[in-house]
């Protein structure tokens, strides 16, 4: 990392960029500075720049800090060791020469894409498992979620309780036909055994119903743009083991968001430090024109 100058505080966070209006040669020169990389072209990053890696699998990716920012270091959600050139928070981003800002944009893009694959791959994963459960349980913990979350509005609401109704019917005649079942024992009579298909059959089609409104109502769910809210509300009870590691979606998410916003942050920084210099050398040189 470059060293910082004394002129510019080194506080945490910096509410504007500025160059100060005191010490004018100072200001003309950074002013200069900025422009030039931004006239030439500044070519790939030098081979002496590491790009951050990502960890191999999610497992290997530990629990975020409670509190995610913004400028949190992406070598600390990563659980990799920050590289030398590594910016620890938004304000030491500010001070960067333009040149070093836009190699630390492109080691946090390069973590926020990697991130978004390993979500991707999570939330496949638990589609999977999800639509393998069987529906006894998946019209459980859909209805666990429905009534604990606070997103839904009035329709979407009374629409997926009415799905989850019909699958909860489902179930209550499909225990009365086991019970049936049960009661009929192993006879070999003809008719107990006519008796048990029949009842069998019956149970065979009720479970087709349950299935399809269960996924009626997941669809309805899904399609408000609450899937990402649902598969974290429900992981554990989906994957109970996958949900107490460190590849939980609730994890994963986090550090992907983390990273998405960091990378939105400083690239509208470097951006608004570009625009910036470029105005202030144009208004220098119609100042000079002037005179």
């Amino acid at each position: 990392m470059p060293r910082m100058t004394n002129r510019i505080e080194n506080s945490t966070k910096v509410k504007s960029v500025h160059v100060p209006s005191t010490h004018k040669a100072e200001h003309t020169t950074e002013v200069k500075e900025v422009v030039e990389v931004e006239k030439k072209d500044l070519g790939p990053i030098p081979a002496t720049y590491t790009a951050p890696t990502a960890t191999k699998s999610w497992n290997a990716i530990s629990t975020p800090s409670k509190q995610t920012s913004i400028s949190a270091d992406p070598g600390t959600l990563w659980s990799t060791k920050a590289t030398d050139n590594r910016v620890a928070d938004l304000a030491a981003f500010k001070k960067l020469p333009p040149a070093e800002m836009k190699k630390e944009l492109a080691g946090i893009k390069v973590k926020r894409d990697e991130a978004k694959l390993k979500v991707d791959a999570r939330v496949k994963d638990l589609d999977g498992r999800w639509e393998k459960l069987p529906g006894e349980k998946r019209v459980v913990i859909l209805r666990d979620y429905e009534r604990h979350c606070r997103k839904f509005d009035r329709t979407t609401r009374t629409k997926v309780d009415s799905k989850l109704v019909v699958a909860e019917n489902a179930q209550k005649k499909i225990d009365k036909l086991n019970k049936q079942i049960v009661t009929i024992g192993s006879a070999k009579t003809e008719s107990k055994i006519e008796l048990r298909h029949k009842y069998m059959n019956e149970i065979l089609a009720l479970k087709k119903k349950q299935n399809a409104a269960v996924n009626d109502a997941t669809a309805i769910i899904d399609k408000k743009g609450l899937k990402m809210d649902r598969l974290i509300a429900t992981e554990k009870a989906i994957d109970p083991i996958g949900a107490a590691s460190s590849g939980a979606l609730s994890t994963l998410f986090d550090i992907w968001d983390g990273l998405s916003k960091m990378y939105e942050e400083y690239h509208t920084v470097f951006q608004m430090i570009q625009t910036r210099a470029k105005q202030q050398i144009k208004q220098m040189e119609e100042k000079n024109e002037e005179t």
